[in-house]
């Protein structure tokens, strides 16, 4: 068991630039926790950056972006395994205004007070919870704020939510 505890006081980004891309953060194994004020995954002009958690990892912030800037795509975000965990304490935000894609599966669980999909116009936003995986907003799920956006719950998966919208500002 590998465990390992990093706090970082100001803000986490996987990719700032143009010239970067496929970077990874990983948070495995039970006891290993990464927490930040914000993390953003690809923010700037560049693509194929990820966060990775799994085997009961935990990673916390009170904002996460994925796909920041409309030149940041394909950046994945991906929790595994139970007891895996994302926490964050206010807004998860899955394609701002470029595009980002969420994996939840095998008990592990996502939990914010609110989580957007396909935040801006032509934004993507792509979330795929599955095998007993969890969604969890203690206020609401945006799918397709202003962008194009897709949840697809399979195998068991749960979303809770007080509020759900789909399609909001007639753009998703």
């Amino acid at each position: 068991n590998n465990q390992a505890n990093v706090n970082i006081t100001n803000n986490l980004v996987v990719s700032n630039n143009s010239s970067n891309e496929s970077n990874v953060v990983n948070v495995n194994d039970a006891g290993s926790k990464l927490t930040a004020k914000n993390i953003a995954i690809g923010n700037d002009g560049n693509s194929k950056n990820s966060m990775s958690i799994g085997s009961g990892g935990i990673a916390q912030a009170d904002n996460i972006i994925v796909g920041n800037k409309v030149a940041s795509q394909t950046n994945f975000v991906t929790l595994n395994g139970e007891n895996s965990q994302l926490i964050v304490d206010q807004d998860f935000q899955l394609g701002v205004q470029g595009a980002g894609n969420l994996r939840v599966s095998d008990k592990a669980k996502l939990t914010a007070n609110n989580i957007i999909l396909a935040k801006e116009a032509d934004s993507k936003g792509d979330g795929f919870v599955s095998y007993n995986g969890s969604f969890v907003a203690n206020n609401g799920v945006s799918v397709g704020n202003n962008g194009t956006a897709t949840l697809t719950l399979a195998d068991n998966a749960v979303v809770k939510s007080k509020i759900l919208t789909v399609g909001d500002n007639n753009a998703g």
